[in-house]
């Protein structure tokens, strides 16, 4: 509608955001600082600890995820989880956009450390409700647990916290 002023969502997209926002306090700006694509990964990441339940990891992954933003995932749930014993990891990636060849799915699990968290943890990798992206969580899964990790691949959140509680 002419003269209506489009509403704009201040919502973090991560570092790019907080750069391009720098840039343009310091009037060396010449590109907005919000930003509605998908191009940049963002996530939260919370550490749960009770000493009767355990540790428990939730992260909320937003945005285009290329081989970068795996390592950068997993690298931050590994700092999170190597010094606690038997995590259990929940991965939502629901409004991620996975965009990872099979090579690169496969470069990926081959290069990541054995020892980047305790082998007793378990991951559980939530999907959109897209085949396409299911197919790449589950071959990342997939190829993780043919290198000994306890990690999974879900459509249904439900279904994946039971998988971490050994709820059958």
């Amino acid at each position: 509608m002419h003269g209506e002023i489009p509403r704009l969502s201040l919502a973090p997209i991560g570092r790019k955001c907080q750069l391009n926002v720098a840039k343009c306090q310091d009037k060396s700006c010449d590109e907005p600082y919000l930003s509605g694509s998908e191009e940049t990964m963002d996530f939260q990441i919370k550490l749960f600890s009770w000493p009767d339940r355990g540790n428990h990891v939730i992260m909320i992954v937003r945005g285009l995820i290329d081989t970068e933003g795996c390592n950068e995932m997993f690298r931050k749930i590994g700092e999170m989880t190597l010094p606690l014993l038997d995590c259990k990891v929940l991965i939502d990636l629901i409004d991620a956009k996975c965009e990872l060849q099979q090579s690169e799915i496969e470069d990926f699990a081959n290069g990541l450390k054995a020892n980047l968290w305790p082998h007793s943890s378990k991951i559980a990798l939530v999907a959109a409700a897209e085949p396409e992206q299911y197919d790449q969580l589950q071959m990342l899964a997939g190829c993780l647990s043919q290198r000994g990790f306890k990690i999974a691949a879900f459509y249904d959140s439900k279904v994946a916290v039971d998988w971490l509680a050994d709820i059958r």
